[in-house]
């Protein structure tokens, strides 16, 4: 059990160095349909904050390269959830996110979709249109704050 201060913290946190959105991967093969991955992203040049987040709730941390990064810049920090496991800590944080509180909710919505919808069963058009409006919709809720 993660105590509420942990939780009120860690959406502050995602409030001001993180990121939720959704990813749209396109397939070669001709006639798949595109694939809708929600990502949840924390940035920071403190690796000790992204370890404890990691500690909390898992995800990916890694170095995030920067080309031609000046020398003067501290290594930068990402630590990273895709699907399920994203969803997971925004539905813990959702109580006390204030600035992405938006894009939480589109994320949830499309995650609900994605379970919702039978596995190995082709999309339809109409689910297809349903998840690209959710995909701009997260888009433009950066755009709109």
């Amino acid at each position: 059990m993660i105590k509420k201060i942990t939780l009120a913290y860690i959406a502050g946190f995602l409030d001001g160095d993180g990121s939720i959105s959704i990813k749209k991967r396109l397939h070669k093969r001709e006639g798949w349909s595109p694939q809708y991955i929600v990502e949840l992203r924390f940035s920071n040049t403190n690796k000790d904050v992204l370890e404890f987040i990691q500690s909390k709730f898992g995800g990916h941390l890694y170095v995030e390269e920067r080309p031609n990064q000046n020398p003067r810049w501290k290594r930068r920090y990402l630590l990273q959830f895709s699907g399920p496991k994203g969803v997971v800590v925004i539905k813990l944080v959702l109580p006390y996110l204030r600035i992405k509180e938006r894009e939480a909710g589109i994320a949830l919505e499309l995650q609900q979709r994605i379970k919702d919808w039978p596995t190995g069963q082709r999309l339809s058009e109409n689910e297809l249109l349903e998840r690209d409006i959710l995909y701009l919709a997260c888009r433009n809720a950066k755009t709109q704050r």
